[in-house]
């Protein structure tokens, strides 16, 4: 049985609500269709203008709120030649903000320098300290761009200071903004902005526009870095931007993007969204994670070749550096989140000393996803007396409301529904913890709640076409509240199955179907491979469809979502001998034969648990274990028949020791049980504890189908044993051999080997799924 990460919500498609015009009039897959009906584009204008995206949605900038006085304001600077400092941030969105306001002054003159707070110094916005410092430096007008609106305290003491602060942000807005002299914000309650979800660089672009009276396509390379990298809802403006700034990104002459795409392995002919996310985004907040920032502006801004491939090279290395880092703190981590103290947690508080701060929400994501729990990571700083840090939620448990309950414990902390970044003492620990517990209580939360996957429709192998693909191109580019279709795969079987990647950790497979066939790629669940090889039942899978190039020739793969199994997986590993390869697997081994159980116990241990199939009389027997193990055959078909219908099993594995063999000595011959008989009648007194090698080479019969025969004739009276001394016996028993129970218990040993042991794969898992459906 495979579970799913995810709860799986087909779209309703049976389109009652859909015009028939609409599917008749649009030229698109009638399932994108649908989805893009159930996203709100009701109406043929609405997905019309959605697919065909054009400049009516880059809205004026002069609706936000304070634009002309902040604009003004910013005029006048230039003109006076004042000294204006543009206050980022550290992450890819700031950095591109920042970028984009620097160079939108540099070309109208100003007299401009730009400062990135250091996240492990000045922390997040506004900062006293930092101010101070630009203001010493001899600035007159601070700019800041993605972030400023809950920078009160900085603000106010830059405005006491006689220096003019204008905000640019798009973060949530405070119950009271800051006293800054224009706060340009597109959900200002007092705006009338069209569209509230543009990034910080979106934000800054609008400025920029806004100063230049046109819309500066040359830095929309950089704008929709920021956007992607910012996960603000791909719709409305943002679409149009990111849509737009892939086609300059594709064709940019900065030195600095062009060196960081390479670094990157991206290919900037192609770039797209995906490779913003997942290539360009990552290395850029690395360099912020790590250390400090300003090197990324450089980065973006500089006109030198040379610098910006050096640079490159560094925020590479510095990307291998934090990947690094993630592993190993993860590592501690994950020991923590699942030692006995906290498994019967619904919150994780984990600390650690010499944790390198700038990458702890990174981790809290990573034992969210593997735990389901809220988790904060903090770093403890003896010498300093505190605790600092990151946490990560789930959907059903409010992680900002649940702190903000109990603020008096930190003296830092900001954030929101998913994600929180916070300090506070260390002596406040375990009251911290003890409250986040039960905060988790008050709200009720759910922490077997899975997370929803929206599921287009369930499509054939062989409807997956080119054509089709290019059908689901038209909806990019893919983001937040855009995303990328997802389809449940029906398919005739799986084939080539097997684990890839430099660890070994992901699943590869081909999907095949009727006419046509795809490859597959599972991230991080190689786990699935002898699931995968080993069931006869079919595996559900969901799934994105992309388009892979390979030597000039166009595939479509599937990127799966997620799986989902809840039939028996049944692997053949039969085997002459045992390796101890075997007792790496998890679960119950049931042996038959006592011998066998007496010299493998000692690999028993919590995970590997070892009993005799006597002793399985019932369900509970199994000590709830849904892997079980059958380590060698048993007597007859009849007992493994029951041992199966007994269990609940998810998972089966065959290994059947082969071990003397009855199927392969078989039954003796008519002139075999003569030879026997007419010696036996013949001798007296054949010492068989000691002889009985030598009878066997006399005899010309193997020792183990001698020993039974020798059985046989005792229970038929032909011999008696008296002191290991055998001796033939005259008798009138007619009893037909077969008929002894000798006989039946050999034959029906053969039976089970011949089933279980020396069968071909496909029949021996057939036969135990046939027992298993079985009524008893």
């Amino acid at each position: 049985m495979i579970e799913s990460k995810y709860s799986w919500k087909f779209l309703d498609l049976s389109n009652d609500k859909i015009p028939n015009e609409i599917f008749e009039n649009i030229q698109l897959d009638h399932s994108l269709i649908s989805l893009l009906w159930s996203r709100g584009l009701t109406s043929e204008k609405a997905i019309t203008d959605f697919l065909n995206v054009g400049a009516e949605n880059i809205h004026d900038p002069m609706l936000m709120h304070d634009m002309s006085k902040g604009i003004e304001r910013i005029q006048q600077a230039i003109v006076k030649n004042q000294k204006i400092t543009v206050y980022g941030d550290y992450d890819a969105d700031g950095l591109t903000s920042t970028s984009i306001m620097f160079e939108t002054l540099s070309d109208m003159g100003a007299d401009v320098e730009t400062y990135i707070p250091n996240r492990f110094i000045d922390g997040y916005g506004p900062n006293v300290d930092a101010y101070k410092k630009i203001i010493d430096n001899g600035t007159n007008l601070i700019i800041t761009v993605d972030n400023g609106v809950s920078g009160n305290e900085a603000i106010e003491f830059a405005q006491s200071q006689g220096i003019d602060v204008i905000v640019t942000d798009h973060h949530e807005l405070p119950d009271v903004l800051p006293n800054a002299y224009a706060i340009i914000h597109p959900r200002h309650p007092e705006g009338k902005y069209p569209f509230g979800e543009l990034s910080g660089a979106g934000v800054a672009f609008k400025v920029a526009s806004a100063l230049t009276g046109d819309i500066s396509e040359e830095l929309l390379d950089l704008v929709v870095i920021g956007t992607v990298a910012d996960l603000v809802s791909l719709t409305d403006e943002n679409r149009s931007l990111v849509s737009f700034g892939l086609k300059v990104l594709q064709q940019t002459f900065r030195p600095g993007l062009i060196a960081l795409m390479e670094v990157a392995n991206v290919k900037q002919d192609t770039v797209d969204e995906k490779d913003i996310g997942f290539g360009i985004a990552p290395r850029l907040n690395a360099i912020g994670r790590l250390g400090d920032a300003n090197i990324g502006v450089e980065l973006l801004t500089s006109l030198d070749d040379e610098r910006a491939q050096e640079i490159a090279n560094f925020v590479q290395s510095e990307n291998v550096r934090r990947q690094k880092i993630v592993a190993d703190i993860l590592e501690l981590a994950l020991k923590q989140a699942t030692a006995e103290y906290n498994q019967q947690r619904k919150t994780l508080v984990i600390t650690g000393e010499n944790w390198h701060e700038g990458v702890l929400g990174i981790v809290a994501s990573r034992v969210v996803e593997v735990t389901g729990k809220p988790t904060i990571i903090l770093n403890q700083d003896t010498e300093k007396g505190y605790l600092k840090g990151s946490g990560r939620s789930v959907d059903t448990f409010h992680l900002y409301n649940a702190i903000n309950e109990h603020r008096e414990l930190t003296s830092h902390f900001g954030g929101h529904h998913m994600a929180v970044g916070l300090t506070f003492p260390i002596q406040n620990l375990e009251k911290f913890r003890l409250n986040l517990e039960n905060e988790a209580v008050s709200q009720g939360i759910q922490l077997n709640v899975k997370p929803v996957k929206v599921i287009v429709a369930a499509l054939n192998i062989d409807q997956l076409t080119l054509d089709f693909y290019k059908d689901i191109e038209k909806l990019k580019p893919f983001g937040t509240d855009n995303e990328k279709p997802i389809f449940e795969i029906k398919y005739k079987s799986i084939q080539n199955v097997k684990a890839i990647g430099k660890t070994g950790t992901h699943l590869k497979f081909e999907v095949v179907g009727e006419k046509e066939k795809i490859s597959g790629i599972s991230f991080s669940n190689a786990k699935y491979v002898d699931d995968f090889k080993n069931t006869l039942d079919e595996i559900k899978l969901i799934g994105e469809i992309e388009k892979n190039v390979w030597m000039n020739k166009t595939n479509l793969q599937l990127m799966v979502q997620d799986i989902k199994f809840e039939g028996l997986v049944i692997i053949d590993e039969r085997t002459d001998y045992v390796n101890k390869s075997l007792f790496q697997n998890e679960g119950l081994f049931i042996f038959w034969n006592k011998k066998n159980y007496d010299q493998l116990k000692q690999f028993s241990s919590d995970k590997q648990i070892f009993k005799q199939a006597d002793q399985l009389k019932s369900v509970a027997d199994f000590d709830n274990q849904r892997t079980i193990i059958f380590v060698d055959c048993p007597s007859s078909l009849e007992q493994m028949s029951t041992i199966l219908r007994l269990s609940d099993s998810q998972k089966i594995i065959a290994v059947f020791l082969k071990t003397n063999s009855a199927y392969l000595d078989g039954m003796p011959s008519r002139e075999q049980y003569a030879k026997l008989y007419k010696f036996v009648m013949s001798h007296k007194d054949v010492d068989i504890n000691n002889q009985l090698i030598v009878l066997s080479d006399f005899l010309k019969i193997k020792k183990n189908l001698l020993i039974f025969m020798i059985k046989v004739f005792l229970e038929l009276e032909f011999v008696k044993i008296k002191d290991g001394l055998m001796t033939g016996k005259s008798t009138t028993n007619k009893m037909d051999i077969k008929n002894t129970s000798e006989y039946k218990l050999r034959n029906n040993r053969i039976l089970a080997e011949d089933k279980l042991v020396y069968s071909k794969e496909n029949d021996l898992k057939k036969w135990i799924l046939e027992q298993l459906n079985t009524e008893d």
